[in-house]
């Protein structure tokens, strides 16, 4: 191709960008402006977009929901949004003793590389968990099976009850979860297990759940910024009308396993590994309960099982993922920053690892420590973008800082 192709292509990729877009994620935390923004519709496009961006030495970012809460996403050269590229392009249900998974990722030079566990073996189990750093995942093959409902039962009791009989808990269904409520020495316990049964007529009412759990809440704690002591009287108030009792429900799988995240948040997890759940639950009570600082519900504790994937906080590992929360209401900050604090310092001590999508404040030398395949996943990055196109200030921080 001459010269004057390759610079028509390039203005033509350039008058597809979009400027002045501003792109905000959901908890409205972080935010940029890029040079250009993206909206393409086929593979040849997301590949010019690339040697283009490639050619004039521009960040390439891709953009999904903007869910994740931390600067993951953010650039202020290219950023790529794949919604117009979206679609279904097969449905078949495998046997489940065929796993098969794969995908196909475009490199920064507009390679395609199929992926899987046979194919491209380590590339595969690095870009799972890429942090978009790896290039841009065109397809994904999941494995799917048919659509299956879902039996939820919720109870209450004493957290120290809770963490007494955790094993147990753990393997009495097939999903299991449990929320602490600061200030109250109360968890909220939700078991989930498959079943045939249809779903339930739903309860509750707008009036209950929207306008009293989550319109009143936001206004009270907007007034408990302005009065801190009055936290933990809305925690005490919410437990025990909407989360004490036992409850049961049947629904569809996508509807039982959805949460609602309520209004605008900080928020930061970290993954423990198992043997330390009720070491880190009782010493975040008791900070607390000692440290005269007022925290808002929930704190979430879930659990994940070891997988193969080289940036998984579960990699050959079981874990335990504990979230906590600062509610931002009406989009007021509120201070957090002696919570969080100790809450990181904890999860340091017992070698905790942030998760991925949230803000923290863990850099390169941190991880070279956490992961370890951390360096080789670094070394399969530098091989296939090893001019850095797809490297933001979050991608250099986390994985390039020493090197």
């Amino acid at each position: 191709m001459s010269n004057e192709e390759n610079e028509e292509k390039q203005r033509s990729v350039l008058e597809q960008g979009k400027f002045g877009y501003k792109f905000t994620n959901w908890s409205k935390t972080f935010s940029c402006k890029p040079e250009l923004f993206f909206e393409p519709r086929t593979t040849e496009e997301i590949k010019q977009i690339l040697l283009t961006a490639k050619k004039l030495k521009r960040c390439v970012r891709v953009c999904g929901a903007g869910h994740s809460p931390s600067d993951i996403v953010c650039t202020s050269d290219f950023l790529i949004d794949l919604k117009k590229y979206n679609q279904v392009l097969k449905v078949k249900i495998y046997a489940f003793s065929q796993t098969v998974v794969s995908l196909q990722l475009m490199t920064a030079g507009g390679v395609i590389l199929e992926c899987s566990k046979t194919k491209n073996e380590e590339i595969f189990h690095s870009v799972l968990c890429g942090l978009g750093a790896f290039g841009v995942i065109l397809n994904i093959t999941w494995q799917c099976e048919p659509a299956f409902n879902l039996h939820e039962k919720t109870m209450s009791c004493p957290l120290d009850e809770m963490l007494g009989k955790l094993d147990q808990e753990l393997h009495s269904c097939d999903h299991f979860k449990f929320f602490w409520y600061p200030h109250t020495d109360m968890v909220n316990a939700i078991y989930v297990t498959r079943t045939k049964e249809p779903p339930t007529k739903p309860k509750g009412s707008w009036l209950w759940d929207s306008l009293f759990g989550f319109y009143l809440l936001e206004f009270l704690y907007w007034m408990s910024s302005f009065f801190p002591s009055m936290v933990p009287f809305i925690n005490k108030l919410y437990f025990n009308s909407l989360f004490k009792n036992s409850k049961e429900r049947i629904d569809k799988s996508y509807k039982i396993l959805n949460f609602n995240c309520l209004f605008k948040q900080y928020v930061t997890e970290w993954a423990v590994s198992r043997d330390k759940t009720a070491h880190v639950l009782r010493r975040l009570r008791d900070w607390t309960e000692t440290s005269g600082i007022y925290v808002h519900f929930p704190v979430e504790v879930r659990f994940v099982k070891s997988d193969d994937i080289y940036l998984s906080p579960c990699y050959k590992k079981d874990m335990c993922f504990i979230n906590i929360i600062c509610y931002r209401p009406y989009g007021k900050d509120i201070p957090h920053d002696k919570w969080w604090s100790f809450y990181e310092n904890l999860m340091t001590s017992v070698g905790g690892v942030p998760h991925w999508a949230k803000a923290h404040n863990l850099t390169t030398s941190h991880f070279e420590r956490l992961y370890p395949m951390f360096r080789k996943a670094r070394e399969i990055c530098i091989k296939l973008d090893p001019d850095g196109t797809f490297r933001n200030q979050y991608v250099n921080r986390v994985m390039f800082e020493s090197v």
